[in-house]
């Protein structure tokens, strides 16, 4: 959601931009934008609804019209870039990032809450241009630059070395007119900025969306930033700035500055970290990211079982069994990880637990009272793929700020929640590019049975060797996908566990297909959602708890008595064979406790094959974002 790449250095940094743009493009946006100073030290900005492809033909057409000398190795430039997606104000060119006021152009992820105020306030002295939130950054920053120019200089200056003067402080006027705006802004910003009257060099805050700085790869002397180090190659070097500190990036070195509570002073040579090896995202041959991640389920689950053995993993499942009380804590896939999770917690170790949404859970009132008592025996458990989800973060921050023991679960241990967490359990799923998470919850969810069960480890191929044939089994779920091609609705019901991947399988039908789906417990059919099933409606049951196998068969009756086609997934094989039953997904041969990670794979491929028979990209559905910044 939203990326930011900045770059300056010698050589071809406007090329270097468009390519980390290229990186980010994973995250999900709906337009892009490139702004770069031109040979008259000018700041030109080029903005491009759709594509990253698109805006690298636009911006080429502008830099050769500018004449800019990005070609020339031995001259510095600098540009940033921002891929956008909409919070306030329609996709379209206009409404794209970087924006520019005066002398600044900005690039912004996060959202201004109270922008309205300010840009009702500053109409009658800037010409906006969009209908974002972001553009009113751009306009505050050249206001308060204006004030301290008018205050920092007389006329006898400028009759008396006001060149050299100028030089001098207007890297120290922009930082503190930075300062002073970020004192105004409510709501979350990550900023990348350009001055025309600092040629060259880069500004970039935070208040708490990711943001990095760093060298870019082999090259000392070139310095970039950006909202996510995919955008990096392997050998860089970088710093995750930290709330309110300002970076600055010029020809020489990168300098961090804090706040003083009365500005800002520098804070002395950030401590720079290598970025692992890593290798750069491919299909490997499949058509979709998505396909290629739903086969690697099973790698994926065996790379998870690795963290048993480390040291952090311990020393959470025993603090764990002594904690008073348990929170879990995620959004979308990873909060339906979450239910499995607190399914496994109160079953294997008898502990009562709350499963809540980060974004509701930040804002209730029964937080604080639940910290009384003793804090340090709350175990609070976020869980993100990508350990940048902002809500999920704003949560942990709450829960750590009253001495709760933050534990993580995630696939990126470098991550913002992972930096701020006691403790980390990395699932080890490897990239996930496709906006639809699905190794990452079967990972996340075995994490959970991990931590919490008695797992005999010896016992585990077959469950490993079934999770791979089901990845697999395209033949019986294409021509499911045939069968039901037309439909307009599709239900997931199932009881306990099987409810929390029920919602997993809907969520990604939804969300990839852009087919109408929910999820409902199984016995809560009866209590009003019945009057939503018709003859054209399909409904799936999934059945895997041999406790209550009849009580959600009775739902199925019931759907089946109103018309319904019904899809179980399930390992009771006596229930393919039952008339109401019209389409049987069989789960073999693994452990009870087990069944319910497996079981909602089959629908993964079922949403991934509906989404391409419809005509959709499945990696990168409408309007959502892999890791969402923004409240």
């Amino acid at each position: 959601m939203c990326g930011i790449y900045g770059e300056v250095g010698r050589g071809d940094v406007l090329k270097n931009a468009i390519d980390g743009l290229k990186a980010l493009e994973y995250r999900g946006y709906d337009s892009a934008g490139i702004a770069f100073f031109n040979e008259l030290q000018r700041i030109k900005v080029t903005k491009q609804k759709g594509m990253v492809a698109s805006l690298e033909a636009k911006a080429g057409v502008d830099r050769w019209a500018t004449r800019c000398p990005l070609s020339d190795p031995l001259d510095y430039n600098a540009v940033i870039a921002h891929t956008r997606w909409a919070t306030h104000g329609k996709p379209a060119s206009k409404n794209s990032h970087p924006f520019k006021q005066g002398r600044f152009v900005v690039a912004h992820n996060g959202i201004i809450e109270n922008y309205k105020e300010f840009k009702t306030e500053l109409e009658n002295r800037f010409i906006f241009q969009s209908e974002t939130d972001s553009e009113v950054i751009a306009a505050l920053l050249e206001e308060e630059y204006s004030k301290l120019w008018d205050s920092q200089f007389t006329v006898d200056e400028f009759e008396e070395g006001f060149i050299d003067i100028l030089t001098r402080e207007n890297k120290d006027m922009t930082l503190e007119a930075i300062y002073n705006v970020s004192k105004k802004l409510k709501g979350a910003y990550a900023l990348a900025i350009l001055s025309e009257d600092v040629p060259n060099t880069i500004f970039a805050t935070t208040n708490n969306p990711p943001l990095i700085v760093g060298s870019h790869g082999d090259a000392t002397s070139t310095f970039v930033v950006t909202s996510d180090e995919a955008a990096l190659p392997a050998n860089s070097q970088i710093y995750r700035l930290k709330p309110g500190e300002i970076a600055t990036l010029d020809d020489n070195a990168i300098k961090i500055y804090e706040s003083t509570g009365e500005g800002v002073a520098p804070k002395g040579d950030p401590l720079f970290q290598p970025i692992q090896a890593k290798q750069q995202p491919s299909k490997d041959g499949y058509p979709h990211f998505m396909k290629k991640e739903i086969n690697e389920i099973e790698k994926s689950l065996r790379a998870t079982l690795e963290s048993k053995d480390t040291e952090q993993f311990k020393r959470v499942n025993e603090f764990l069994k002594t904690a008073d009380t348990i929170y879990l804590s995620a959004c979308g896939t990873a909060y339906h990880a979450c239910l499995l999770g607190k399914h496994y917690i109160e079953k294997n170790l008898g502990k009562q637990v709350v499963a809540e949404v980060a974004s509701e859970l930040r804002y209730m009132e029964h937080v604080g009272v639940a910290l009384e008592g003793d804090p340090h025996k709350v175990a609070a458990i976020f869980v993100s793929q990508s350990g940048e989800t902002a809500d999920t973060i704003a949560a942990a921050e709450l829960f750590k700020k009253q001495g709760a023991k933050i534990i993580t679960i995630t696939n990126n241990p470098n991550s913002t929640l992972a930096n701020l967490s006691d403790e980390v359990i990395n699932i080890n799923a490897g990239k996930e590019v496709a906006v639809a998470a699905t190794k990452s919850f079967t990972s996340q969810a075995f994490a959970f049975n991990l931590l919490t069960g008695d797992t005999c480890v010896n016992c585990l191929e077959p469950f490993f060797a079934e999770a791979k044939r089901l990845q697999e089994n395209t033949t019986q779920i294409k021509e499911l996908v045939e069968k039901y091609k037309k439909v307009k609705n599709i239900f997931f019901i199932g009881r306990l566990a099987d409810y929390a991947t029920s919602k997993e399988a809907s969520l990604k039908l939804k969300e990839i297909s852009y087919i109408h789906s929910e999820a409902y417990q199984a016995g809560e059919l009866k209590h009003g959602t019945i009057a939503l099933i018709e003859s054209k409606s399909v409904v799936c049951a999934i059945i895997t708890d041999p406790k209550i196998k009849d009580k959600t068969m009775n739902a199925v009756y019931e759907v089946k008595a109103r018309g319904a086609k019904t899809i179980v997934i399930s390992p009771f094989t006596e229930l393919k064979d039952n008339a109401v039953v019209d389409d049987f997904i069989e789960i073999r041969n693994v452990m009870h406790d087990l069944i319910p990670i497996l079981s909602v794979i089959p629908m993964f491929n079922f949403a991934y094959y509906f989404s391409k028979q419809r005509g959709i990209d499945p990696d990168k559905p409408r309007n959502l974002a892999k890791s969402v910044t923004v409240e």
